[in-house]
């Protein structure tokens, strides 16, 4: 328990101005961060293609100057050579902004490289940025895309799950557990106090070794694989729950490993109990062993953490309740399956099981168990007898039977309501409430019905969780706040339900306007800015939920710092910086009830809370990329806007608040007592200025010789025509493109598999390099007159005939230079109309495409 004090007291602070302070900096480096993809993205034609490299290029150092500036300034100040919160947001922006270079470089020329490359690249550049300061943040960052690059160069991630590509999933999960073995090694260097990194690693060191069932039977490579299932998991099980319950314990991890677990069991039960001619008992056979390894992995845990912390009683942890919430779920729609295919009622199966339930709980024979058995059979009952409405009414939209249906759903509301008194685990209250306020939302959604048409439907969901959402919001926060005032604990599950309800309905929410049209492009800085203040009017929507939910953050910071001390003019000039920033972010955007549940984090001191607000503005951020309703750029300025008000407000409350009251928040925040007692990290962190050198003369390197070499190419290079076909998708950092099909594509495929097809099979799955020899015609359009594995120097590159590079890849695939073109954001009818693509092809092959032309070879 001493863990999870001293992280309470390092992340909760004794006074909100410090708080704030730092969480301002974290979400100004977060929003500026996302500006600067935003904007590449965009294309924005207002600028040239080397303006654009240039101008990141400037914003790039400027980020890494400031990094060192603060880190001269800290060490000045401190006399210690260590990397503090500015220095350490100050490179996790520039590291941002490299992979925005680079994304760039790709867009402006068109290249065509391959995702993982550019993912890889960021990746390796960035290692110097974390190297000199070494955070959790930073390697969240790496790891993730250090993991992107590998799956986008395998292609396949799901198909690594199977059986099939086994031995590419333990290279796989063989690399990320080298990553958890140097971040445990390196733990309080990164100053990870919430074991973060080693978590998410977790996730990739075991879930890849499921080995799910493809039907790959016969052959000796297909035997081992049948063994490896089998004994890699329960080795990596074995092993990791020995080491995070003696060496190194961490409840999450151990929770992680039983889910896993548990998942393994359901995979191969399912592969097992294939071959039995009763389905209806292999289900129910499954479903039981999922839960049975599940239930005592979940005791195991509990039983460790009170032999560890004996003085809190028998209070279970979120992480067993977050693993049984998820497997009962799963058991549930096996049960759930089973009951169908016996046909059973779900509603008299789930009346017995809740009386089953409630006999086992009251007769006290599971009060060892934590109540898993009693309180997994009401969870399976109430689940059963949500199924029920499913069962007896199968027509929703007919008006005679909403009537009924509405009494029926009220009815399984009332008694998942009365579980929730009656059963006192956490995990089952809180999904016994979520089913409650769900059947609440589907009776109070019948209501909004117009007619029985989808469309109808569609809108009266949609209106039903625009306008619910700010109510279940501020009712969530009224009850976190009596839970840790009056220390009503028995208020949290319904507290959390109502927190994820909304959350889910945000996500609807957003989804939904991702399918709007965008405003448009506009051409100019300030019609731009004028666009997005009238654009984003808040108060376009007119309801008084909209205005309560936006009032929320500002309402928590008045009632956070209500009894500070010294607050004086900050609290309100907090307050209403809060709300105006709020006012244009809470149209149907899941950032703000993130920040409110942040906000409530703190005041509540439950730092769960706060990781799920964490991940929630992360989440609401990467789904603000495709919202429709904005363009790319508005949303570009809306982001850097912000970062860059919430970075100014941070420098600026540094000099404002009281010195004593700044050395307090910020010597707990930058300098955590773990980290004070080696001297280790204090050396390694005074690396910055070498490390951030080396980093800015590597990206500067990298970026500029890419640069210079495609200018080469462009400028020099032969001028080659091949007719296309394109569609238009839009892509994560390099914005709106379209996907090119070219006609010369499939005469090499035909040409390659020709050949391949005539030499044995391992050949033809490898990837290899060609040249295709090209032929001009008069009116400059080439087409294929011959191929060659190596290049072909007897053959002249003149004005009529041309070498061009081409790959192959398994399954007779073949790709040029480049299949995409990029193009600004709104362009996309402009651009369609292309017939040919124009490629600059160098003497040894290698091409670039240098833009699109029309039916009469016309530049577009």
């Amino acid at each position: 328990m001493q863990v999870q004090d001293d992280n309470l007291k390092y992340l909760f602070l004794n006074y909100w101005q410090g708080f704030l302070v730092f969480l301002a900096l974290v979400a100004g480096v977060s929003f500026a961060s996302s500006g600067v993809v935003t904007w590449v993205a965009a294309n924005w034609s207002y600028f040239s293609g080397l303006q654009k490299l240039l101008g990141i290029q400037l914003l790039f150092i400027i980020a890494c100057m400031s990094a060192f500036l603060v880190y001269l300034r800290t060490a000045k100040k401190t006399g210690q050579a260590k990397a503090g919160a500015g220095s350490q947001g100050a490179l996790f922006l520039a590291a941002v902004i490299t992979g925005a270079l680079l994304a760039l470089i790709g867009q402006v020329y068109q290249t065509g490289a391959d995702p993982w490359t550019l993912f890889a690249i960021w990746g390796a550049l960035m290692l110097p940025f974390l190297l000199a300061a070494p955070n959790a943040a930073l390697a969240l960052l790496w790891c993730a895309v250090i993991n992107l690059a590998w799956q986008l160069y395998m292609n396949d991630f799901w198909g690594m799950l199977s059986r099939q590509h086994y031995d590419q999933a333990l290279v796989f999960a063989g690399f990320n557990l080298l990553l958890l073995v140097v971040a445990e090694c390196n733990i309080a260097r990164l100053g990870d106090r919430f074991r973060l990194v080693p978590r998410f690693l977790g996730f990739f060191c075991l879930w890849p070794l499921l080995g799910i069932d493809d039907g790959g039977y016969g052959n000796a490579k297909s035997s081992v694989t049948d063994l490896l299932v089998w004994v890699v998991p329960t080795l990596v099980f074995v092993a990791g729950f020995r080491f995070y319950s003696r060496r190194r314990v961490d409840y999450f991890m151990l929770a992680n490993l039983v889910g896993f677990l548990s998942a393994v069991v359901l995979v191969r039960s399912l592969s097992f109990f294939s071959f039995w001619r009763m389905p209806e008992l292999a289900l129910f056979m499954i479903a039981s062993l999922v839960l049975l390894t599940a239930g005592l992995g979940a005791v195991v845990i509990n039983r460790l953490y009170r032999k560890n912390n004996p003085d809190r009683g028998h209070k279970s942890l979120w992480p067993v309740h977050l693993l049984m919430v998820c497997v009962v779920m799963v058991v549930s729609l096996l049960f759930a399956l089973f009951l169908a295919m016996m046909n059973v009622s779900f509603l008299s199966s789930g009346i017995l099981l809740l009386v089953i339930a409630g006999v086992i709980c009251f007769s006290g024979k599971d009060r060892g168990q934590d109540g898993l058995v009693s309180g997994s059979l009401a969870l399976i009952g109430l689940g059963m007898m949500a199924a029920s409405l499913l069962e007896i009414h199968d027509d929703f939209f007919s008006p005679e039977v909403r009537a009924v249906l509405r009494l029926h759903a009220s009815a399984i509301a009332a008694v998942s309501m009365a579980v929730y008194v009656m059963f006192r685990q956490g995990w089952v209250r809180f999904l016994s409430a979520a089913q409650a306020i769900g059947l609440i939302l589907l009776v109070l959604y019948t209501f909004m019905w117009v007619d029985d048409s989808y469309r109808a439907t569609e809108v009266a969901f949609f209106t039903l969780s625009l306008h619910s959402v700010p109510w279940l919001a501020l009712a969530s926060v009224v009850l976190f706040v009596c839970t840790h005032q009056y220390e009503r604990n028995g208020l949290r599950p319904l507290a959390w339900a109502l927190a994820m309800t909304t959350l889910v309905l945000t996500v609807f929410n957003t989804v939904e306007t991702s399918w709007e049209p965008g405003l448009g492009q506009v051409l100019g800085p300030l019609d731009m800015f004028r666009t997005v203040l009238a654009g984003l009017n808040p108060l376009k929507v007119g309801n008084w939920g909209n205005i309560v939910f936006q009032f929320l953050p500002a309402a928590l910071v008045v009632w956070g710092m209500r009894k500070q001390e010294g607050a004086g003019r900050f609290t309100w000039l907090a307050a209403a910086l809060v709300f105006v920033l709020c006012l244009y972010w809470g149209n149907g955007n899941g950032v703000v009830y993130g920040l409110i549940l942040v906000l409530l984090a703190y005041q509540c001191r439950d730092w769960v809370l706060g990781g799920a607000g964490t991940v929630a503005m992360i989440g609401f951020l990467w789904m603000f990329y495709y919202q429709m309703e904005l363009s790319l750029l508005q949303k570009a300025f809306l982001l850097l806007g912000t970062g860059l008000v919430l970075l100014t407000v941070t420098i600026a409350c540094r000099h404002w608040l009281r010195k004593d009251q700044e050395e307090h928040a910020m010597a707990t925040v930058q300098a955590p007592e773990a980290l004070s007692t080696s001297e280790a990290p204090a050396k390694a962190r005074g690396l910055l200025p070498l490390m951030t050198a080396l980093g800015v003369v590597s990206v500067l390197a990298v970026a500029n010789w890419g640069i210079w070499t495609n200018e080469t190419i462009l400028r020099t290079g032969q001028r080659v025509v091949l007719a296309l076909a394109p569609v238009d998708p839009r892509s994560l950092m390099q914005g709106d493109y379209m996907s090119l099909n070219f006609e010369l594509v499939d005469h090499l495929r035909t040409a390659v598999w020709a050949k391949k097809s005539t030499e044995n099979a391992d050949s033809a799955q490898k990837v290899t390099q060609g040249y295709a020899i090209l032929a001009i015609d008069d009116k400059g359009v080439a087409s294929l007159a011959g191929i060659s594995e190596t290049y072909p120097s007897m053959v002249l590159a003149d004005g009529n005939t041309v070498i061009m590079r081409y790959k192959t890849g398994p399954f007779g695939t073949v790709s040029l230079a480049s299949h995409e073109y990029f193009f600004p954001e709104g362009k996309g009818n402009h651009f369609a109309q292309a017939k040919y693509g124009e490629f600059r092809v160098r003497k040894d092959g290698k091409a670039l495409l240098s833009g699109l032309l029309d039916e009469n070879l016309n530049q577009l």
